[in-house]
Parts: structure tokens; sequence; C-alpha cells
């Protein structure tokens, strides 16, 4: 919890005096079913009996929420798609469009509420490349009655979340769409469970690092500007900021001003920047071997490119994703 953080000006927090921090990344059989791994230790490539099922099920495109003019944006600075995900494309820009109407209404309800909530309590911050074991970290800490979080509901309709959350049967409609699991690793994908705020970011904006995972031939260039938080002009710092924020003045909202819990894996990379939002912020740091957060990244990889994916719009090869995991673990954790 010492060293590089440290380093950057940056407190690492003690999990000592919540009772949980001599097991955070072992198993506990008192554990709630949405924190416990399934495997015999934490984060270890799973069980080939669910991967095989979860190999039959495509994931859908979870940024197909997000407003049209993002997209047509995105496709934009991408130069198009591949002619194999020419259909992806299709897709998502007439669910985009279809769900104008509810984005409208959000904004005319919620807007000026939105412009009065302030967010009082500093966020603590759960720091990890992807695949460290952060998921099983944010659920352990999300137990504590203390604390809040943005909602795997809030980042699959960051746009229109509030309306969402209000309506009831249309809430109810929205969460019949939801997957049981992640396809990648089989843990909960409940509604109201704790999830990464930059889903939520990704939903409402194209600056966010996640779109690395649909325009692959781009990687580098998200990784750069939205988790390193480099070569961004002023204009583009003032958006990123007012998106982030405005995504966590809806979650303190939902959680009644409770202090927030984030876990997104691009915030390892701009800790120190987010240390200058929020001055008083705490971050846990958790390190898994990396040799094996290279191979459960491909695994995740592999997932999210395979060819029949919702999610793809850009091709890629084992190779450069490879290279590019091993450059981004390096970049994000130096």
């Amino acid at each position: 919890m010492t060293g590089r953080w440290g380093g950057r000006g940056i407190r690492p927090w003690s999990l000592s005096g919540t009772g949980i921090a001599p097991c955070f990344v072992r198993h506990r059989k008192d554990l709630p079913a949405l924190s416990r791994c399934r495997s015999n230790s934490c984060c270890e490539p799973h069980l080939h009996s669910w991967r095989h099922e979860m190999d039959n099920k495509p994931p859908r495109h979870f940024f197909a929420t997000a407003p049209f003019s993002v997209w047509a944006r995105l496709l934009w600075e991408n130069r198009g798609v591949d002619r194999s995900h020419i259909r992806n494309a299709l897709k998502v820009l007439g669910k985009s469009a279809s769900l104008a109407p509810l984005r409208l209404v959000e904004r005319v309800i919620y807007d000026r509420q939105m412009d009065s909530i302030h967010i009082d309590k500093s966020p603590v911050f759960v720091l990890g490349y992807y695949r460290s074991g952060t998921t099983h970290l944010h659920n352990l800490l999300c137990q504590d009655p203390q604390f809040g979080w943005v909602t795997t509901f809030q980042t699959a309709v960051a746009s229109f979340f509030l309306l969402a959350q209000a309506r009831v049967r249309l809430r109810n409609a929205i969460e019949t769409k939801f997957p049981p699991t992640r396809p990648m690793d089989n843990v909960s994908f409940a509604p109201d469970t704790p999830q990464e705020e930059e889903l939520a970011v990704g939903n409402t904006s194209r600056f966010s690092h996640v779109y690395s995972f649909s325009f692959p031939r781009r990687s580098y260039d998200y990784l750069e500007k939205y988790a390193l938080m480099r070569g961004l002009s002023e204009r583009e710092i003032r958006q990123w900021n007012c998106l982030y924020l405005n995504v966590l003045r809806k979650a303190s909202l939902f959680a009644d001003g409770k202090r927030l819990v984030l876990k997104s894996p691009a915030n390892t990379g701009r800790a120190a920047y987010l240390l200058q939002l929020f001055p008083d912020a705490k971050f846990v740091n958790i390190a898994r071997n990396p040799l094996n957060v290279v191979e459960s990244n491909l695994h995740l990889y592999r997932t999210f490119f395979r060819p029949d994916s919702a999610t793809l719009m850009q091709s890629a090869t084992a190779d450069e994703m490879l290279d590019y995991i091993v450059h981004a673990y390096a970049e994000m954790t130096r």
C-alpha cells in the first residue's frame, strides 16, 4: 500500500480497522455471493465449464445508449468500421437514435437539479490494472454501509439514468436486458451492484478509454488521452471534468450523499490527476502477478474481440492485443 503512490503525493489508505484488511485478496466463506470469486484462488483463470457456456453468448454492445452524436463522432474519428462489423455499427446507431427522447426528457427535468449537487465527501479510489482483483476489492468495500457507488444500472443508461431510475416500468424493462454475469469472468452483473464509473463516462461521451475495446486500432490514443490524461487540450480537459463530475453527482444523489467508492482501471493511470480534482481523496492499490494479469487480459480481449461480438467495430490480431496489453500495463502502473 506504499511505494510509488506515496511518491506521487498520493496517500494510500489503509484497510486496517475495517475488518477486511487481511483477506481482501483471499477467499472468505462468509463473503456475499456477488463478491466471491469462482476459482480456487482469487482472480486465477476460471473453470472451463462456465467459460465454454459464456463462449456461446457473444456480449452485446454496452455503449449503445451513448448519444447518437457521440457515435457519429467516434465513427468519423476512427474512419468508419471494418466491413465485417458494419452491422454492429448500424445496430448501435439505431439503438442510440431510438433513445434520444429519453435523453431529452432527462435533461429537461434534471439538469438544473444536477447543477445544485455538490460532492462534499472526496471519493475512495480503488486502483489496479484490469484483471488484478479490483472488482473483488471494490465489492468488498461496498459492503460497508457508509459508502455509495456507481451502479451497473447507472453505467448502462448513464445519459438518462435519473429518469429511468424514477420510472419503475422503464427501469424494469431495461433490467430484463441485463445478462446475469459478466461475459469474461462470470462475476455478477446485477443492476444495483458496484460498477466502473468509466463505463458511465463512455455512455455519455467519447472521452473514455473504454472505446479501445471497440476501436482497437486507436487503443494507444485512447490510453494516452483518457487513461494517462496526456495530450488533451484545455477544452477537452474541461469537457472531461464536467462529464466525470456529472457521473459522480448522479451517483451521489442516488446514494444519498454517501462517500463514493470508485473503481475503474483507467484511474490507475490518472491517479495524480484525480488527486488534483479531489485533494482529500483516498487511494487503495491492489496488485497481482503481472504474468497472470497479462494472461487474464488476453482472455478478456478474446471475449470482446471474438468475430461475432457486438462490441467490435474494428478487428485486431492476437499479437496486436498482446503488444497493447503489455504496453498499457507498463504505462499505467509505472
